[in-house]
């Protein structure tokens, strides 16, 4: 007989996700691999940003395609060009 109910363990990086859904007042840097969920959980920010009556002007959400990140050789400080970025 199956359990009446299926709870998955929860994931090593709970409290990270969570802190990064939840935590208005730091500017986050996600990185992880792909299919790792970060445009859901970024997508997740700015819905409840906008919940909490966070204005959406005060709000940016940029995200990177993965042909982008491979050209580069996975380096987020070089552009396009290859050359490091400043800033």
């Amino acid at each position: 007989m199956m359990p009446s109910s299926h709870h998955r363990p929860p994931l090593p990086d709970t409290a990270a996700r969570e802190r990064a859904l939840l935590d208005f007042d730091t500017t986050l840097l996600v990185e992880a691999g792909a299919g790792s969920g970060k445009t859901a959980l970024m997508a997740g920010r700015v819905a409840l940003m906008l919940a909490h009556d966070i204005p959406a002007r005060d709000i940016v959400a940029i995200t990177e395609p993965s042909r982008i990140c491979t050209r580069r050789g996975g380096d987020p400080l070089k552009g396009m060009d290859g050359r490091a970025q400043s800033g």
